[in-house]
């Protein structure tokens, strides 16, 4: 498999709106501490994920470029975890769709081949995750009914 297309996917998912909602926290507020922590456990879970891709890849070349955030990413740092959750789903499916098209190329080899399957079922998992926590949000954002 091309290095360059396995750095691709590392920088898609070391650069993605997850790792850096990881980094610069969104605002919440103190109702939404079990979220905050289900977000930086998928952050944690995907920094593993991108630590096996960056072994492979070091393993195999000198020098990887790292990538860096897309700068419209520092206008997000200021908005709710609310506002975020939809995009941090759709930021996900890109990078379960870099992922794919990588593994739909990685031919012969199996090293990769194997290693970019683990990462498509840990992406499509989170992509889960998030979707519930979003739905878990909207419901704790409703106002309860009195009886």
């Amino acid at each position: 498999m091309n290095t360059a297309q396995l750095n691709d996917v590392l920088i898609a998912m070391d650069r993605s709106l997850l790792q850096y909602a990881g980094e610069a926290w969104p605002w919440t507020p103190s109702t939404d501490d079990d979220v905050r922590e289900q977000l930086l456990a998928l952050v944690r879970q995907q920094q593993s994920q991108i630590a096996r891709l960056a072994d492979l890849l070091s393993r195999r070349v000198d020098y990887f470029d790292a990538g860096t955030y897309p700068t419209d990413y520092t206008d997000l740092q200021y908005l709710s975890l609310a506002y975020l959750l939809n995009r941090l789903i759709r930021d996900q499916e890109a990078v379960a769709d870099k992922l794919n098209s990588a593994a739909r190329s990685c031919g012969d080899d199996a090293e990769a081949c194997e290693l970019l399957t683990q990462l498509e079922t840990g992406v499509a998992q989170t992509i889960q995750s998030l979707r519930e926590l979003s739905q878990k949000h909207q419901r704790q954002q409703q106002p309860s009914a009195t009886a």
